[in-house]
């Protein structure tokens, strides 16, 4: 297929994809990232598993739907239908370190540039908006938005920065009293279903502090906020509210 493309030969993308990313060294490089997404589902849900054994557990929905989107997302990359690729990065028989090499830096060994940017699980984790299902769970998606503040709900995770000051310009104004909202009872149901396994549609690495907020619209009432932050690991609980 290589000398066809040198040759000038049109031969259909999908075709030239599917062969490129099967190849034995680029398979055995980028099936490595799965693995790294699988094990990072489990340590989030605080499951123990053994490494050599990742396809002997149990997958729930959001893992099997994160692999999908990570092949998916990692087949549009523009590299696999470069034609002009075909004499170098994909002229000959290369080893896994070569691809390693590209997907972590984005350039071969030897300098040339492959990709734009070097490979980003979150990134290539993501899905689009239809792929939010409803459930009696708590859901966070991570749907992609041009303008985050239009939206009627959603969510913000913050990081906790050591040293870092937020500055607040102007007076902060409370909610005005609403007997129709229970915000007591609203934030025992929250941190009750934020303890309950794993709440994003990704694989996060969370740290001590990390700071998960999201608006209420309220009728009657200015909106509130209501935010909850992680917790050290080993006290059983994830999540805990913040005021």
């Amino acid at each position: 297929m290589k000398n066809k493309i040198q040759k000038g030969e049109t031969l259909p993308a999908n075709h030239v994809r599917g062969f490129r990313m099967a190849k034995e060294e680029v398979i055995y490089a980028w099936l490595k990232y799965i693995s790294h997404i699988i094990q990072n589902n489990f340590i989030t849900l605080g499951t123990p598993i053994d490494e050599k054994k990742l396809f002997q557990y149990e997958f729930s929905d959001v893992l099997w739907k994160n692999i999908r989107n990570f092949v998916k997302n990692l087949s549009e990359l523009p590299l696999w239908k470069n034609n002009e690729l075909s004499s170098t990065v994909f002229g000959g028989k290369q080893n896994a370190a070569y691809w390693n090499s590209i997907f972590s830096t984005g350039n071969s060994p030897q300098g040339v540039r492959v990709l734009a940017t070097p490979i980003n699980l979150m990134e290539l984790l993501k899905g689009n908006a239809l792929m939010c299902t409803i459930s009696n769970k708590l859901k966070l998606c991570t749907c992609k938005t041009k303008d985050l503040y239009r939206l009627k709900n959603f969510w913000v995770l913050h990081r906790f920065v050591k040293g870092k000051n937020e500055m607040i310009l102007g007076e902060m104004i409370l909610p005005n009293f609403n007997p129709l909202i229970d915000v007591a009872l609203n934030e025992k149901v929250l941190v009750a279903l934020l303890n309950d396994g794993n709440i994003f549609d990704v694989a996060f690495e969370l740290k001590e502090k990390t700071c998960c907020a999201w608006p209420l619209p309220l009728k009657m009432m200015n909106n509130i906020t209501i935010t909850a932050s992680s917790l050290k690991e080993g006290n059983g609980k994830m999540w805990a509210m913040t005021h």
